[in-house]
């Protein structure tokens, strides 16, 4: 349309709590990460096979989405790109999604080709909140690049919950981090696949790490 903003941080600086934002089909390139910290919905018209959040140009080293308020939603898009290395100053990161303290969902989106060096968490998701939810994603092809990181390929959980979600093909290269999945504790795991991941590093698990004993659930 013609009334259409044709950057999104042109209108996440003026957008207000209740709003949605809808992104039109195709790839959306992000110099920078997409902060979201009002209660919006930011989702697409046809869904995450149409539409891609990209972290662009290739030499950028940064997150592609942080999610910090409990009522925001980010839906149906394919999140890319992010890269974020040791010598960065993200000490806590989550290379393709975080959710933050404040939490917040992540809803029917594809998270993949996300890469973390040497740094701590997770190349996909960090999922740091007990209000925080992954549902109906699909977490596939990222990786851990440098045996100093801690954390997960695909998604690190210190709370919320994930459901009904594939974490697939996502790969750890340290003693301190899993393929896949990495949780601690009160995480929540409901109803999902987790298949052909793998670890490059022979002690450390290619599917689940459970890091702690306190209150985890883990079911089908």
């Amino acid at each position: 349309p013609a009334t259409a903003a044709t950057n999104v941080f042109d209108v996440v600086d003026h957008i207000i709590d209740g709003s949605t934002v809808i992104f039109l089909d195709g790839e959306h390139i992000l110099e920078r990460q997409l902060s979201i910290t009002n209660a919006v919905t930011y989702t697409s018209l046809n869904g995450m096979d149409s539409t891609t959040l990209r972290l662009s140009p290739a030499n950028t080293y940064d997150r592609v989405v942080l999610i910090d308020q409990t009522n925001a939603v980010v839906r149906g898009v394919t999140i890319t790109g992010g890269q974020v290395t040791s010598g960065t100053t993200w000490a806590i990161v989550g290379v393709g999604v975080k959710i933050a303290c404040h939490g917040g969902t992540l809803e029917r989106c594809r998270v993949t080709g996300n890469k973390l060096t040497g740094a701590n968490t997770a190349s996909g998701v960090y999922l740091n909140s007990n209000w925080g939810r992954v549902t109906h994603c699909e977490i596939v092809g990222n990786g851990i690049g440098a045996t100093g990181s801690t954390g997960a390929g695909g998604i690190y959980m210190t709370g919320g919950t994930l459901d009904n979600s594939l974490i697939a093909a996502n790969v750890g290269n340290s003693g301190s981090a899993s393929g896949a999945l990495s949780m601690e504790g009160a995480a929540k795991v409901y109803n999902c696949t987790i298949a052909f991941n793998t670890n490059m590093n022979s002690t450390t698990a290619a599917g689940v790490l459970i890091n702690s004993k306190s209150a985890y659930r883990f079911q089908n």
